[in-house]
């Protein structure tokens, strides 16, 4: 009796863990290191900056977004008092993180004490791709996020962060290996 529990117990570990099928608008399927993120247009990086912002496509600033919507950020290392250029090319995506960073949006209090008492009003949840590049060693990452309540967990999927870069970015997935 303790054998067919212990071999009930492992059928249903090993099943538990496999995974399914590869779907870029489940939320649950991470980009796959080794996939490529192309540029496909030249952008500008103002001065003093380090960072431009994409919401539907489209360049903004940052204060321009609506942020429970998803929106990407493309960032390189340096910063410099003249405008930089980013050309277009392939960056190879070396790391993908997923990061939850708590925000509280209360007007007129301290927000590290209420976010202590009372918890945060919103969440940033926040996929960041760490990318590489012979060519162009100064990029560094493109972040793609929302906000989005405590209570809800939701990282963007896939689908959502092809949405938020539009025609200017390409995403070239590297299909995951089946699993035999």
């Amino acid at each position: 009796m303790i054998r067919r529990s212990v071999y009930g117990v492992c059928v249903w570990l090993l099943a538990a863990c496999a995974s399914g099928p590869f779907d870029e608008q489940s939320r649950f399927s991470a980009i796959p290191v080794g996939s490529e993120l192309v540029l496909n247009q030249v952008i500008d990086i103002g001065p003093d900056r380090v960072a431009v912002h994409m919401q539907d496509g489209k360049l903004m600033e940052y204060s321009a977004m609506n942020h429970y919507q998803p929106h990407c950020k493309f960032e390189i290392y340096t910063m410099a008092e003249t405008s930089r250029q980013v050309q277009p090319g392939s960056f190879l995506i070396t790391r993908v993180v997923d990061n939850m960073e708590m925000t509280s949006l209360r007007p007129g209090t301290m927000a590290g004490l209420m976010t202590a008492l009372d918890g945060p009003d919103i969440v940033t949840y926040a996929t960041y791709i760490y990318l590489s590049s012979e060519k162009q060693p100064d990029v560094f990452r493109m972040s793609c996020m929302h906000w989005e309540d405590i209570s809800v967990r939701r990282y963007l999927s896939i689908s959502e962060m092809r949405r938020a870069m539009g025609a200017l970015f390409s995403l070239q997935i590297k299909q995951p290996a089946a699993q035999t």
